[in-house]
Order: structure tokens, then C-alpha cells, then sequence
């Protein structure tokens, strides 16, 4: 008799149980859904005149550009090779290549080689002639070049100012002391 009571007991509780897994089940589904139906974001665009390029066409064949954002290449400094010529007023040295500079502007990443080793960064122009860059070289050891790389690394990172003149770059501390002199690339 305790068995079938225990049966008994047992089976009463099952509803209950299904009960709550229904319920919990229910509001899982509520709050998936209410998650879902969160509006979308929409794409801003302006209605401009067909161009050649860079254009889309819809199928009322009228064209839409995004908006555009300004751009920040600085004329002149960036999305170029830059040779190194001098550094500290001393000649630098290709050991595997030539050291270079490349100013990336859509990224702000700066990126080149000590004549070692590759090295890899970031930079950023704010007012007018004024850049700050940071960057580190790789650690590939190559004959006599350890004092060069270090030298280019600690000239990138007092660099605060520069000047253009035709198609050389100069690199400024800030007091004003030339630190690196470089030459745009072919």
C-alpha cells in the first residue's frame, strides 16, 4: 500500500514538473523573440549625380554613395615608401634590405623595415606638422645591425614633429633637432 501510495504521490508531482518546464520553456521563447525583433540599423545615404565609378546602381537607376568620412591621408606623408637616408645625421645600413617608413593612412598603422627586421606600429597626426609614432622592430639578429635598429626605434619614439620638402621627409624631436631624414620611395 506505501508503494502505491508513493506511485501515487510520484505521478501527482509530474504534472507540476511539466508545468514548469512548459513555463520556463515559454518565457525562453518570449525573450528570444522579443530579442529578434529589435529594429535594425539603417545605412545612410545621399542621393548624388551618376559618376563613373564608385557609384551603385539601383534599379530606378538613380545612384547612391554613402556618405563619406573624412579622409585621414595627409598629402604628401603618407600611404608612400619612405627610404631612409639619415639617422642622427649618420648613414643606415641595408643588411638584409634598405630601411624604409610606410605611413598607412586609412589604418593610422606605420610599418617598414630597420634593414634587419620588420617593424610594426602605429601613428597619429593631430595638429598641423605634429605625428607621434609607435612601433616594434622584430627579433631576427643580423650581423652589426642591433645598434642601428635600436637607434631607429628610439628616434621613432621621440619623433614629434616633421616637415616636408619636394620628396623628402624630415623627422623632428621637440626641441626642434632633426632625428631622421628619409626619401619618398619609387
Amino acid at each position: 500500500m506505501i508503494g502505491v501510495l508513493h506511485q501515487q504521490q510520484s505521478g501527482s508531482n509530474c504534472p507540476t514538473k511539466f508545468k514548469w518546464l512548459k513555463l520556463v520553456l515559454l518565457s525562453s521563447s518570449l525573450g528570444l523573440m522579443a530579442c529578434q525583433s529589435t529594429p535594425q540599423q539603417k545605412i545612410v545615404t545621399q542621393n548624388v549625380k551618376p559618376l563613373k565609378m564608385a557609384t551603385v546602381q539601383t534599379a530606378q537607376n538613380s545612384a547612391y554613395k554613402p556618405l563619406l568620412v573624412n579622409s585621414s591621408a595627409v598629402n604628401g606623408l603618407t600611404d608612400l615608401k619612405w627610404e631612409l637616408v639619415s639617422i642622427n645625421s649618420k648613414n643606415p645600413q641595408p643588411f638584409i634590405n634598405q630601411p624604409y617608413l610606410y605611413l598607412q593612412s586609412p589604418a593610422h598603422a606605420v610599418s617598414g623595415s630597420t634593414g634587419c627586421n620588420a617593424l610594426n606600429g602605429t601613428y597619429s597626426t593631430a595638429e598641423p606638422k605634429a605625428i607621434k609614432i609607435q612601433a616594434l622592430a622584430g627579433h631576427m639578429a643580423c650581423d652589426d645591425a642591433l645598434a642601428q635598429e635600436a637607434e631607429i626605434m628610439d628616434v621613432l619614439g621621440r619623433v614629434n614633429s616633421y616637415q616636408l620638402q619636394q620628396n623628402m621627409l624630415y623627422l623632428y624631436d621637440r626641441n626642434g633637432a632633426l632625428l631622421l631624414t628619409a626619401r619618398a620611395g619609387r
